[in-house]
């Protein structure tokens, strides 16, 4: 018996591949901080479209993106050491329903991707709170959609 399992060595080559073809996790650490600032920038060129109540919900988002934005920026120079290199190139906000939409659609993907985030530097209970705060912009902004004439 010469101790050779070709089971045994399928099963840790399956393991090896799948270690080297998984996204590295701060990949998409820059996308999302680009996301909330962008987004941020675009509910701040919103504001003068809304009335007064409707102008602290998006406000509120503002700080918020913003905020969700500096934190990932923290989390990937904790990571690797340097600092993100993240470009934005704001779009025009184009109609108040589209632009919320946009906004809409970067939270929800925001939710799902920080639902998802397995941190090797145990970041993970600060992913399930940007989910929780993200998921709290949602509807703020679906309210907003709903009021709008």
């Amino acid at each position: 018996m010469n101790g050779y399992d070709p089971q045994m060595a399928q099963r840790v080559w399956q393991r090896v591949q799948s270690r080297t073809t998984q996204e590295d996790p701060t990949q998409q650490l820059q996308p999302r901080i680009a996301s909330a600032l962008t987004d941020a920038a675009l509910c701040r060129l919103l504001l003068p479209r809304f009335q007064a109540e409707q102008k602290q919900l998006l406000q509120h988002v503002v700080r918020e993106k913003t905020a969700h934005a500096h934190c990932l920026q923290g989390i990937f120079r904790s990571i690797t050491g340097s600092a993100p290199d993240v470009r934005i190139s704001l779009p025009s906000p184009g109609t108040t329903e589209g632009t919320l939409q946009r906004c809409l659609g970067n939270t929800l993907s925001c939710i799902e991707y920080y639902r998802q985030w397995e941190s090797p530097a145990g970041f993970s209970p600060v992913f399930s709170r940007l989910a929780e705060e993200e998921t709290s912009l949602a509807r703020i902004l679906l309210q907003l959609l709903g009021q709008i004439q």
